[in-house]
């Protein structure tokens, strides 16, 4: 029979190795989550509205949802950033706002879309401008 090595591991040793499996989750509690709503000039729902989560410096969508039938929406696993929110439907103009989400935060927002005469649609999206 062959001689089986022991591993002596400090406390440190152990100590290193039980953060480093904490690291993964520690990264994704920092995802947060978008709320918000969607309404016509007057405050009332705009139900049906794409909303996308588009990273600025990449400019394309990461994350696309439709807002319920009060006009809500909800993007979870949204990383801390800046970002533009943009509202179309059928029957309105396009609209882009600004929102910055923050770690471990849910970030509101209400998107107001004007009427429009030549049948634009209704959709929400954003965009990131360099997490942090």
């Amino acid at each position: 029979m062959g001689i089986v090595p022991r591993i002596r591991m400090s406390r440190s040793s152990i100590l290193l190795l039980a953060l480093a499996c904490l690291l993964p989750a520690g990264a994704a509690a920092q995802a947060a989550r978008v709320l918000g709503r969607v309404t016509d000039g007057v405050g009332n729902p705009v139900a049906g509205a794409v909303v996308t989560l588009v990273p600025a410096d990449s400019g394309r969508a990461t994350l696309t949802t439709a807002s319920g039938p009060t006009g809500g929406f909800e993007l979870r696993g949204v990383q801390p950033g800046d970002y533009t929110v943009r509202a179309e439907r059928a029957g309105f103009a396009a609209r882009e706002q600004a929102v910055t989400v923050r770690p471990d935060r849910i970030t509101t927002t209400v998107v107001r879309l004007r009427a429009s005469g030549r049948g634009g649609r209704a959709s929400a999206e954003v965009a990131a401008r360099g997490g942090g």
